[in-house]
């Protein structure tokens, strides 16, 4: 954020705009996705913060989650991590891979619900079984 704070206030983005970025920038983590489904958890939509992490959470996984582009992008993935030298590259692509990372995936946006990310998430789980 600090490498983006000299951008924002040459084009002089509102203090208010900038705070919403940091914290979606900072909330976009993936260590902090089940955080903010938590958030959100009850809570009938509307346009604020912690909506708008949560669809941040879920575009970043929405098209690794379905059947039609998850095993391409796994493959793409394993090969990117693979010319680092990350060992998980042996396995992210693999069927193991693929179930480990469904498994950890939550869904919680009125458009997921509509797109039946989880019961397809669900269906292609139990073919991995």
């Amino acid at each position: 954020m600090q490498q983006l704070q000299p951008f924002l206030l040459t084009h002089q983005v509102k203090s208010h705009w900038c705070k919403a970025l940091e914290c979606a920038i900072l909330r976009s983590d993936f260590a902090l996705v089940q955080k903010n489904h938590q958030l959100v958890k009850d809570k009938k939509f509307q346009c604020d913060q912690d909506w708008l992490n949560v669809y941040l959470n879920e575009a970043d996984v929405m098209a690794s989650a379905t059947t039609k582009f998850g095993p391409q992008l796994g493959n793409s993935l394993a090969e990117e991590w693979r010319m680092i030298n990350f060992s998980a590259h042996q396995t992210v692509s693999t069927s193991i891979g693929r179930k480990a990372f469904l498994k950890q995936l939550v869904f919680s946006s009125d458009a997921s619900k509509h797109l039946q990310i989880n019961s397809k998430i669900a269906l292609e789980l139990s073919h991995l079984a």
